[in-house]
C-alpha cells in the first residue's frame, strides 16, 4: 500500500476468489483526493461511504476502470470504498 499524506491511513481486504474488496480509509488530515488502485480485476463500480461530522455513512456510486476509482476524502472522515 503506497500513500504520500501522515493523516492518512487505509486498510484493505478482498476475497479475491469472488472479486470482492474492501478499502477503509481514516483521513485524520485536511480534506484531499486520492485514486485507489488494485480493485479486482473486472469491477466496473463501488460503493463509497463517508461518515465524518456532517454525514453518517453517506453513500455514493463510482465508476472503476482498470481496478483504479477516484475518490475525495473529506478532513477527519472515515472513508469505506466496497466494490460490486
Amino acid at each position: 500500500m503506497k500513500k504520500d499524506k501522515e493523516n492518512v491511513t487505509a486498510a484493505a481486504f478482498a476475497n479475491t476468489a469472488k472479486g470482492e474488496s474492501a478499502v477503509h480509509i481514516v483521513n485524520n488530515g485536511a480534506s484531499c483526493p486520492a485514486e485507489i488502485s488494485g480493485l479486482p480485476t473486472g469491477t466496473t463500480k463501488a460503493y463509497v461511504y463517508i461518515t465524518d461530522a456532517n454525514r453518517k455513512a453517506e453513500a455514493q456510486l463510482l465508476p472503476v476502470k482498470d481496478g483504479r476509482v477516484a475518490v475525495y476524502l473529506p478532513a477527519d472522515s472515515f472513508v469505506s470504498i466496497i466494490s460490486e
